[in-house]
């Protein structure tokens, strides 16, 4: 749950002292701004189109940011596995092209390179 003001289609819960306090659905986005942490909140019960970027202060429900750490790590080494395969990729390509270049090129140019007269 975060502590903000809002109008219109999400329903707010009162806090004590009256101030309106919504769901967050999910975080979606982190930022440094002005010196310090914002999130990109995802209000349950409305659409994207109403996501609003929070200073880390107006996040109550600390459950909400462990989620978002732990949707970063998984994202971390989701990139981190992508990265590793391309490379073992790229490095499988080289050795092919390695291959190619030392034992087929030359096999071609003895044989007369395929040109024709």
């Amino acid at each position: 749950v975060a502590d903000i003001a809002g109008e219109a289609e999400g329903e707010a819960e009162e806090e004590e002292g009256g101030a309106p306090v919504y769901q967050v659905d999910k975080i979606v986005e982190e930022r440094v701004e002005g010196g310090g942490l914002e999130y990109r909140i995802k209000w349950r019960g409305w659409g994207s189109r109403w996501n609003t970027w929070e200073p880390e202060r107006h996040i109550i429900d600390q459950v909400i940011l462990t989620e978002w750490e732990e949707t970063k790590a998984r994202r971390a080494a989701s990139a981190a596995r992508s990265s590793a395969s391309a490379s073992r990729t790229d490095e499988r390509d080289q050795a092919l092209l390695a291959e190619y270049r030392d034992k087929w090129l030359p096999r071609h140019a003895q044989a007369g390179g395929g040109r024709h007269a």
